[in-house]
């Protein structure tokens, strides 16, 4: 909803609705940073409103929730993220026992490059907040990898963005970003 309301001009909606993604899932970040760089692309200006009230909020929060819970906040270690690539490379060797699983990993796999180049070709906020992900999973680990369960749900955002920018759209060579306006036909354009 808050790249939506980008696309229609209504910031202050647009805040509102990171602000609930942030405080949903905190990986929400990345998307957030994605439009907040597309919007500075595209207008020239830094949109610090609609940066810094998710940022508050989700700070403001996790505050809360540390004085609520002081002393039960430890965490061990992060077994989530690793080397970059690496993760990957050793799902793949587990998948090549699994003829299912090295299939649907190939295509999940296989869109992540499609994604990003439908993203740079065609800049949306949709887009370009997913791309936040692709750099994410090749920092994921073998943990993740490893089963597609687990990393179709790490990597929702670009598989999401995917389909609605490839087939709710429906043009797939048009280098036009999705928000311009819709091109007349030339018949329609000789008559008037």
């Amino acid at each position: 909803w808050g790249f939506a309301m980008l696309e229609e001009e209504r910031l202050r909606a647009a805040t509102a609705w990171f602000v609930v993604a942030v405080l949903a899932r905190e990986v929400m970040f990345l998307f957030l940073g994605g439009v907040i760089l597309l919007r500075w692309w595209r207008t020239g200006r830094i949109p610090w409103l609609l940066g810094a009230v998710p940022t508050a909020a989700a700070g403001a929060w996790a505050l809360y929730l540390r004085m609520r819970l002081s002393g039960h906040t430890d965490v061990d270690q992060v077994e989530e993220f690793g080397v970059p690539l690496r993760g990957l490379w050793l799902a793949f060797q587990n998948w090549l026992d699994r003829p299912l699983d090295l299939a649907v990993m190939a295509a999940v796999v296989a869109i992540i490059p499609l994604f990003v180049i439908r993203a740079l070709r065609r800049p949306t906020y949709l887009g370009w907040g997913a791309l936040g992900f692709v750099l994410m999973a090749a920092l994921l680990s073998r943990q993740v990898w490893w089963r597609f369960f687990d990393i179709t749900r790490a990597i929702a955002p670009v598989l999401t963005a995917y389909v609605m920018l490839t087939f709710v759209d429906g043009r797939t060579d048009d280098p036009a970003p999705v928000n311009a306006p819709p091109r007349r036909s030339v018949a329609v354009a000789s008559r008037g």
